[in-house]
């Protein structure tokens, strides 16, 4: 076994600011995003880690399509996101990871329950979080998957917000051809260490 990298933060994404205007059907996978912007993540504001900069505010909303051409070949996947304060993540519509958010599908202008600090601009490797194998199994499609990021600031004048997420299989073989994931990955030792990652 070994890990590829469906998803690459600094990859070209589709992404809006969150506004009155944001669809509610945005996360799903047959969401027309071609009115979206274009830009390479990751994607927010202050600290110098974004490559599109967008304008201070509550939140940003990202979509990435990726192609899987046997699902059976992965076994697992990880879910490593550098964020700025909160996040929640989804996979074909459904939610498969969040930290520092409210329950449930949430509006653009939600402020996120705690601060949370960017780490990778630190020199420091960003959160992990374990994605329930069964709910992972279950939503990843032959064909076109989307993988959609909502991330929300803490407080209305905050200094900087970031959105940098690398999504990352564990595969038996290399059928999808996916690339390696960046140098600082290191999969978890134990099936132990996922337990607090569980949705």
């Amino acid at each position: 076994d070994h890990f590829e990298m469906p998803v690459y933060a600094y990859d070209t994404w589709k992404y809006t600011v969150g506004s009155s205007a944001l669809d509610p059907d945005w996360r799903e996978p047959d969401f027309d995003d071609s009115q979206w912007s274009t830009g390479n993540g990751g994607i927010g504001y202050g600290d110098g880690d974004d490559a599109t900069i967008v304008a201070q505010g509550i939140s940003v909303m990202m979509r990435k399509t990726f192609t899987v051409t046997d699902s059976t070949s992965v076994l697992e996947a990880i879910l490593m996101m550098d964020f700025d304060d909160g996040f929640k993540a989804y996979l074909n519509g459904v939610e498969i990871a969040s930290m520092n958010m409210w329950p449930g599908n949430l509006d653009w202008n939600i402020w996120a329950r705690d601060a949370h600090e960017a780490l990778l601009y630190q020199g420091l490797e960003p959160d992990s979080f374990y994605i329930n194998k069964d709910l992972f199994k279950s939503l990843l499609l032959n064909g076109k998957n989307v993988l959609a990021i909502q991330t929300h600031n803490v407080e209305p004048n905050s200094s900087d917000l970031s959105s940098i997420p690398f999504l990352i299989f564990g595969v038996k073989d290399s059928i999808n051809n996916f690339p390696a994931p960046p140098t600082w990955f290191r999969a978890p030792d134990t099936y132990a260490f996922y337990a607090k990652f569980k949705l």
